[in-house]
């Protein structure tokens, strides 16, 4: 479930971007993600975190990150491509990043990390609790709560 919510991320993040209608996103989800829960929870996140946005207002700084020969093999070269799709695409941060790549280095060196382990950490990072989530917010509740 976690892919298809980092899926659908991807897809309204796209459409959000290249100015597409309500309508266009929700077209291009019904296409490729045909789990509700997992779009309700995609629009959930992404409406949270563009707010989250408007009122701290991420300062405009421009970070590179020169990964270490250690994290280059740690992380594989198709799970960072990954990761730099979702941050050149805006589904994620440069904080966020670095939060997934904190994580990384602290999975043991035995286990091998698939596309789906690193879909888990992006959606941990994306989750964070912090100070500048608005009261009541979904992302504070479980994803299954219903809201009466």
């Amino acid at each position: 479930m976690n892919e298809k919510i980092i899926d659908a991320l991807r897809i309204i993040t796209q459409g959000w971007k290249s100015s597409k209608t309500f309508d266009e996103i929700l077209g291009a989800l019904s296409k490729e993600i045909t789990d509700e829960g997992s779009v309700t929870v995609a629009f959930t996140i992404f409406f949270e975190r563009l707010i989250s946005r408007q009122i701290e207002e991420e300062s405009s700084e421009i970070a590179f990150r020169v990964l270490s020969e250690y994290e280059r093999n740690r992380i594989g070269t198709e799970n960072h491509s990954y990761l730099l799709k979702l941050l050149n695409l805006g589904v994620i941060t440069v904080y966020e990043m670095e939060m997934v790549l904190d994580q990384v280095i602290s999975v043991p060196e035995d286990i091998a990390l698939t596309k789906e382990d690193i879909n888990w950490m992006v959606l941990f990072a994306l989750t964070e609790i912090s100070d500048n989530i608005l009261p009541g917010s979904r992302l504070a509740l479980f994803s299954s709560d219903k809201i009466n």
